[in-house]
């Protein structure tokens, strides 16, 4: 991995690293939007070919996408199939799906918040096995 720092503003030098990912496969949970969004398009900036695996697939120039729902285990065997087919190995593996489910306040936030964090951690382990 090279790193490459350049850029400078008005005001000083800023550090925008940039890597080169060339001939690296990366898969992206829940990159359908927000963060994951993100980090799948800096990804295909810096040369990976990345796969979003999300709920709501989409298109983004560069990555392929497909509905995986990663806290189904079947679902994330479906989705390793056609990577395993080609003989890809898989380099990077972004989790970053998860869910809040409804936005509650008050009592009812603990039991949510512990529900996040669940799934949170069940789909980590669901798609780094």
């Amino acid at each position: 991995m090279n790193a490459v720092y350049a850029s400078v503003s008005g005001i000083g030098v800023t550090m925008d690293p940039t890597f080169d990912f060339s001939g690296q496969t990366a898969i992206v949970t829940g990159g359908a939007r927000g963060i994951g969004r993100a980090i799948a398009t800096q990804l295909v900036q810096s040369g990976a070919a990345v796969w979003i695996w999300d709920t709501h697939p989409v298109e983004l120039n560069g990555a392929q996408s497909l509905s995986v729902d990663v806290t189904k285990p079947d679902q994330v065997k479906r989705a390793l199939a056609p990577l395993v087919s080609q003989s890809t190995r898989i380099d990077i593996l972004v989790n970053n799906a998860g869910s809040l489910g409804s936005y509650y306040i008050c009592p009812l936030m603990n039991s949510t918040l512990a529900n996040a964090n669940g799934s949170s951690r069940s789909t980590s382990l669901a798609c780094s096995r």
